[in-house]
């Protein structure tokens, strides 16, 4: 029999005192940002049934003579599930774990993230991944303890993410909860002893001995040699506890497919990569100047209550974690009053002129001197999972969230088979827009877990799927020229339902990956294995030249990426960050693979690492959504802040067809679902998971 503690009663287990710590209060929308119905009455319930007004209870307590946050999961409030006000408490514990110097110790019984708050709860995932690097750059310990069940993007995030991880015995441990893995799946890999056997996890300790093996290991991490203090940092990393500012956005081209998405992707270097030491940190993070980054769901936002608890949905095409924003947007800053050790300038950066997939000729280039000034129409990619007729995304097709574009709303992007050159201009004869207005930055809203300052950084061209002729070209006095100039076919237009988008988006006729980075890069070159002795051969990592730059690109090609891949695109993005190369990620993945070989491994220490790495760099990391985004799968490839989408494409919490299950309705409402899943691009943007403008 396992162990189902309450909150109150696993803190009475190991603490020999607690005191809770004040939580931030929001307010909230009716049944929460998707206006679930029926939301708002399933957490007053859950309320009523365990004393708690969250999933988790955080405060300060002292375990074995030490003192600690402890952050204690109520899976009875909706399962443990992550919300965006579970993300806010977190956060706020962190942040004080930082600011007084305390290590922190998750108590985790979650089964993933909330279905209610569909994308925005599983952007919290991205979010706690910041706080715990942010914790772990600042020299703090974080000690997990897994009780029953620890699953999903809980598992991802705040279990194998954490420095040492214990489990009580018989609990259930894996990225795949119990209503997402294969049937046929073999039980036993998903429990905290096969983690432990695995390598996933330290230790098996019995209820009896937590509170002494707990103090133990607190008092051994936290007591420093005498007359030394513990390190705060290494050089050239952020400084401990303090939150970045929010860097500036500038649009860029992402690649897009027969469907184009612009991407901005500056180079974290110009001609000289930057130093990692204490007066030049990698050019990754900016200043807030002239562009705001976009706005996504962080703490600022009201997260609804869930009408169902957590449904143990595994980040990938089973769990909820997705773009959240994090500590910088809207978000309150942790360690906002904790001043860096020392003021740090990055080095001048420029952008990557992205050519739309099919385009051929020669790739722009340009200088330091010849920055074109940010982009600042609002940008939509057009792709389609018909190759022949991409939808565009035009002015009458805006997204419903009725957000300002500075001059231009819609997007024109040639469409797929179009031919003939790129016309260029200058600053004062833009054409109408095209795929790379509005396309995303790299990394513009990926701060560095500390404040830095980058050079100014120019924008992105991506042309479109098919399209012949030579790339835009670049002049001192614009940006880059937009691809050709011909009207594309809106027949199609951007998809009406959610269950529409995720047709498209499965379509077998979209442009995939291998066609976006052939047309993108002048010429690539690969790395291959984690090496742990793991391949993925659906997760395609390098390094390509545009424009005479480098760019290193992780991208998902369509199938369930294996944990090899998410280890490999990690050692991807650290290489790159190491080297002050800017990252260009494109995410199409139905989700992480879910089966027992997978758990065995390592599926969750594999996207934990990878959200770590993503939240950690200090580079420009720029995503772009592509086809289809499977919950925390797709999620832990996404940069925070600077992600865009295809209309060719879906983002979700979990598989439509795997809620309708869940929530036990028939096979014939999975269309349903969907829509009120809001997975379509335009319900993204509405939300702020991915970004459409320049502000």
């Amino acid at each position: 029999m396992t162990d189902r503690r309450s909150a109150r009663e696993i803190l009475a287990l190991v603490a020999d005192d607690f005191a809770e710590l004040p939580h931030p209060v929001r307010e909230s929308t009716p049944d929460g940002p998707l206006a679930w119905q029926g939301y708002d009455a399933s957490r007053a319930r859950a309320a009523d049934r365990t004393g708690e007004s969250e999933s988790v209870v955080c405060g300060t307590a002292t375990v074995g003579g030490t003192r600690a946050v402890l952050i204690a999961f109520e899976f009875g409030f909706l399962g443990g599930s992550l919300g965006e006000r579970t993300g806010d408490r977190l956060e706020s514990a962190y942040t004080y774990a930082r600011d007084h110097r305390l290590p922190v110790v998750p108590l985790i019984a979650t089964g993933g993230s909330r279905m209610q708050e569909g994308m925005i709860a599983l952007t919290q995932l991205q979010r706690v991944a910041r706080q715990s690097a942010l914790t772990r750059e600042a020299g703090l310990p974080q000690i997990a303890v897994l009780r029953d069940p620890t699953t999903g993007g809980g598992w991802a995030t705040l279990g194998a993410g954490a420095d040492v991880i214990l489990a009580l015995p018989g609990a259930q441990v894996g990225f795949a909860g119990s209503r997402v893995r294969p049937p046929d799946a073999d039980p036993t890999a998903y429990t905290a002893e096969a983690q432990v056997t695995a390598g996933a996890a330290d230790a098996i300790v019995e209820p009896g001995e937590l509170r002494a093996t707990l103090g133990s290991w607190l008092r051994l991490l936290t007591t420093p040699w005498e007359g030394q203090p513990p390190v705060p940092a290494a050089p050239g990393l952020p400084t401990p506890g303090r939150q970045d500012p929010t860097p500036a956005a500038d649009p860029a081209d992402l690649p897009v497919p027969a469907h184009e998405a612009t991407q901005h992707t500056p180079t974290a270097r110009e001609d000289t990569p930057p130093t990692l030491d204490a007066t030049a940190p990698p050019a990754a993070g900016r200043e807030a100047v002239e562009h705001a980054s976009t706005n996504l769901p962080t703490t600022g936002r009201e997260s609804p209550s869930a009408a169902q608890g957590a449904t143990d949905l595994p980040v990938p095409a089973h769990e909820a974690t997705q773009h959240t924003p994090t500590a910088r947007e809207n978000a309150p800053t942790s360690g906002a009053d904790d001043p860096p050790s020392a003021e740090r300038k990055a080095a001048p950066h420029t952008s990557i002129d992205l050519p739309p997939t099919g385009q051929k000729g020669p790739s722009p280039t340009h200088g330091t001197t010849d920055l074109p000034a940010p982009a600042h129409e609002a940008v939509q990619h057009t792709s389609t999972a018909r190759e022949d007729t991409p939808p565009t995304l035009g002015a009458t097709n805006t997204p419903a969230a009725g957000r300002k574009a500075v001059e231009h709303t819609s997007t024109n992007l040639p469409t797929t088979g179009q031919k003939g050159p790129s016309p260029t201009h200058g600053t004062t004869d833009l054409p109408a827009p095209t795929a790379r207005e509005n396309a995303p930055t790299p990394g513009a809203d990926n701060p560095p877990p500390t404040e830095r300052k980058a050079a100014p950084h120019a924008s992105i061209d991506l042309p479109t799927t098919g399209q012949e002729g030579p790339s835009p070209t670049l002049d001192a006095t614009g940006p880059p020229a937009p691809p050709h100039e011909a009207v594309p076919d809106t027949s199609a237009g951007p998809p009406v339902t959610g269950w529409e988008a995720v047709q498209r988006a499965r379509d077998p006729r979209r442009a995939r990956a291998e066609r976006y980075l052939d047309n993108y890069f002048t010429h690539r070159l690969a790395i291959s294995g984690d090496r742990c002795g793991g391949t993925d051969a659906g997760m395609l990592c390098g390094f390509g030249e545009r424009a005479g730059r480098a760019v290193a690109f992780a991208a998902q090609a369509g199938t369930a990426t294996r944990p090899a891949g998410y280890r490999t695109a990690a050692r991807l993005i650290r290489l790159a960050d190491r080297l002050g190369v800017p990252v260009l990620t494109l995410v199409d993945t139905p989700g992480a693979a879910n089966d027992a070989e997978a758990e065995r491994e390592g599926a969750g220490a594999a996207i934990a690492d990878l959200f770590g790495a993503v939240a950690s760099a200090r580079v420009p990391v720029t995503t772009l959504l592509i086809g289809e985004g499977g919950s925390g799968g797709a999620l832990a490839l996404a940069a925070p802040g600077n992600t865009w989408a295809t209309p060719d494409s879906y983002f979700s919490v979990i598989a439509p067809e795997l809620a309708t299950a869940i929530l036990k309705r028939p096979p014939a409402e999975t269309e349903r679902t969907a829509d009120q899943l809001r997975v379509r691009p335009e319900d993204l943007a509405e939300l702020g998971v991915i970004r459409t403008e320049a502000v």
